[in-house]
Parts: C-alpha cells; structure tokens; sequence
C-alpha cells in the first residue's frame, strides 16, 4: 500500500501506546505484527516508558505546601 506511514514514525506512536493495546494491534496486519514484536520496537518502549516514570517521581516528590 502506497500510504503507509514511515516505519520511524509508525514506530514512534507505538511506542507511546501502552503494552496492552500493542497486543491487540498485532492483528492489523503482518508487518504491525513484525514491528510490533521486534526488539527495537521494544527496547524503544522500555526505555521511553523508564524516562515517563523518573518524571513523575520527579515530579511527584515535590514538597507539598500545606494550608494552616
């Protein structure tokens, strides 16, 4: 098909996705399913979830200010 999206940009919104709709998506097609169980595409989730969840450690252990 002549209007598929680049496989970096497809890779990059996969990414984003959590793992539980990555599962559904195998089913769209052979080539989402390739993509979609390939290391990259793994290592690519990993560590892009690990960064999201040092920002809200971060970001969630900021002082509280409490009113009197």
């Amino acid at each position: 098909m002549s209007h598929d999206l680049p496989q970096e940009i497809l890779t990059d919104i996969l990414s984003r996705l959590p793992v539980k709709f990555l599962c559904r998506f195998k089913c769209v097609s052979r080539s989402w399913k390739t993509l979609i169980s390939s290391p990259y595409l793994a290592k690519t989730h990993l560590n892009r979830t690990k960064t999201l969840k040092t920002s809200l450690v971060k970001f969630s252990s900021r002082p509280t200010i409490s009113s009197p």
